[in-house]
């Protein structure tokens, strides 16, 4: 909230906040636009429902020849809840089991065998409509990229917390740190380029791409439409000046035209 309202000052912008200050409607006087939570709008409907969606998400980039983690969806009838997944006898453990819908680690399990299996995908079952897995690798590392009309903003690498009860999990808000990448370093080139690639099919303008590194392969591991830096910008100073910069970008970005079509 401080870093926006604080950008909105510096871009001669109005902005006002509803009381439970989860919604700010933003004008210039002439155009007005609303931040809701962590959605800045600059995204049509369709490329946030495509990267809200995992199974979409891998669907679009491995047709479009882009590396992505493969999640394959288990839709769930109400009166198969107790019955377990049905899956195909050659889909076997570890898997990770998550929401198709959402972000941010919550429900992400690992299921290390069948009675993990089991189990997890009751829990699950009970909350979600629809679930997806994916096969689980021990990833080497993990990176978000921050992409802003067709360019990297932000890059920095997820390091993960040596005393997680969730070890395999790189999430900030798990207790992982962030090490920002900086454009001259030899990593970020290869990250920039794949995020900008994944967001671009998608058509996402304004996003978060996670990205897993093993044995030496990066991959796509999702995109998040709606996303948080406020982990980010709490673990230092200069993290929080980085991420007020950034915000400061989208605000304009959301007051100018659409970059246009995008190339093929």
């Amino acid at each position: 909230m401080r870093q926006v309202t604080e950008a909105c000052g510096e871009l001669g912008l109005d902005v006002g906040w509803s009381p439970d200050r989860w919604i700010a409607s933003v004008s210039d006087g002439i155009r007005s636009t609303r931040i809701i939570g962590y959605t800045f709008g600059l995204n049509d409907a369709s490329a946030a429902e495509a990267a809200l969606d995992k199974v979409c998400t891998f669907g679009l980039l491995h047709a479009a020849g882009i590396p992505a983690v493969e999640h394959t969806l288990i839709e769930i009838p109400k009166d198969r809840r107790s019955r377990g997944p049905n899956l195909s006898p050659d889909v076997q453990p570890p898997l990770v089991l998550k929401p198709n819908r959402g972000s941010g680690g919550a429900d992400v399990l690992l299921c290390r065998n069948q009675e993990e299996l089991l189990a997890n995908f009751a829990a699950l079952s009970a909350k979600y409509q629809t679930l997806a897995y994916s096969p689980f690798t021990p990833f080497d590392a993990e990176y978000r990229v921050v992409v802003l009309d067709r360019k990297a903003r932000l890059v920095f690498e997820k390091l993960r917390f040596g005393g997680s009860e969730q070890p395999w999990k790189f999430n900030l808000n798990l207790g992982g740190t962030p090490r920002v990448v900086r454009p001259a370093s030899a990593e970020y080139g290869p990250l920039a380029r794949l995020a900008v690639r994944a967001s671009d099919e998608l058509g996402i303008r304004f996003g978060a791409v996670d990205i897993v590194v093993h044995r030496n392969t990066s991959t796509v591991l999702e995109v998040n439409d709606a996303f948080s830096l406020i982990f980010f910008s709490a673990s230092s100073d200069e993290n929080f000046r980085i991420a007020a910069a950034l915000y400061a970008d989208v605000l304009s970005s959301m007051f100018t035209s659409s970059p246009g079509s995008r190339d093929r």
